[in-house]
């Protein structure tokens, strides 16, 4: 990747799912920086173990959830409705601004979402992906004309299926939780958290694990 002031945090797929290879230098606010994430074609690969091989610390009898505060910046894991940690993470430049709305509009969504798939080549560290756009952005996206019916019936077809939707559609997507979090930064839609966070957080969280967004 061609090294450059800065880096941008993915949002969408392009059509065929494949982006340019190296980040373009975007304008920063004083004493912030954009937080590098995974290359959106790197998103789909699915793993079990992290880098160092270290097993899942839960069953697929536990429940595990994760809390991301917008407006504090914090993320906060449970297991089981037990509190395991609360963190410092970096979330959309433009969050406070209002919901995700579209590809490239710099917020990370709101809502309820879960793990879709699980990269552990990811620039970024590790990555979670989450199920964003959700069948409620689906609706909400036909209804104002931002995608087509076929688009909504797709998205909303493997929400139903517990499964990755699509991507590529103008509402935006590759909303991960990964590493490389940076004090004072943002990024273009995904949460970011330090590394040995993203440890800890990758050994709770299977696939299918919910994830909420709010304020």
């Amino acid at each position: 990747m061609k090294k450059v002031t800065t880096f941008i945090c993915a949002i969408a797929f392009a059509a065929a799912l494949s982006v340019p290879s190296a980040a373009s230098a975007v304008q920063q606010a004083p004493g912030t920086v954009d937080v590098q994430s995974p290359p959106p074609e790197e998103a789909a690969v699915n793993s079990t173990t992290n880098k160092a091989n270290v097993p899942m610390l839960v069953t697929k009898d536990d429940k595990v959830n994760i809390y991301v505060s917008k407006i504090s910046k914090k993320i906060s894991l449970y297991k089981n409705d037990q509190l395991v940690n609360t963190w410092n993470c970096n979330v959309g430049r433009n969050s406070e601004s209002g919901d995700k709305k579209i590809e490239g509009d710099r917020r990370t969504p709101s809502g309820s979402f879960y793990v879709c798939t699980r990269n552990d080549k990811s620039v970024a560290y590790l990555s979670l992906g989450l199920s964003y756009p959700s069948s409620d952005d689906a609706d909400r996206g036909f209804a104002s004309g931002i995608i087509t019916e076929a688009q909504r019936d797709a998205i909303k077809n493997a929400i139903s299926s517990g499964v990755m939707p699509p991507w590529n559609t103008p509402l935006g997507g590759a909303i991960m939780i990964h590493g490389n979090y940076r004090e004072n930064g943002a990024t273009r839609g995904c949460v970011a958290v330090a590394n040995d966070v993203m440890d800890v957080l990758w050994q709770y969280c299977m696939l299918g694990a919910r994830v909420d967004i709010g304020p």
